[in-house]
């Protein structure tokens, strides 16, 4: 199975670049892609720490995908109106990325999950 691993680059104080790692199930890299992070992108995510199930505002059309910590994928749609809920069961206690894009542009929050 595939992993993904996001990094961060920062230009001064600021997040500028995320760096996007693919891994193989044999560890090998699989691709490296670097997508500008975006401003202009307006995420809200709530609630934040939440038990599952949350809501992400944003426009209609973007690419949501979960991740959890070890960069296995598990979730993955599109936003269909100015609010998606995402429910994802069975999820245990920890830290997971939501990654959500529109073409180039890209934003990583996270979502702590009680």
């Amino acid at each position: 199975m595939k992993k993904l691993f996001f990094f961060t680059v920062l230009a001064g104080c600021f997040p500028a670049f995320s760096q996007e790692v693919e891994v193989s199930s044999e560890n090998e890299i699989i691709a490296v892609s670097q997508k500008r992070l975006s401003a202009e992108m307006e995420i809200n995510l709530y609630p934040n720490p939440c038990s599952g199930r949350f809501f992400i505002s944003a426009r209609e059309g973007l690419t949501i995908e979960v991740f959890n910590y070890g960069g296995m994928r598990i979730f993955e749609g599109s936003a269909l109106s100015g609010s998606q809920v995402i429910t994802i069961e069975g999820l245990t206690t920890g830290i997971y990325l939501c990654r959500v894009s529109e073409g180039e542009n890209v934003v990583v929050k996270r979502v702590v999950v009680q």
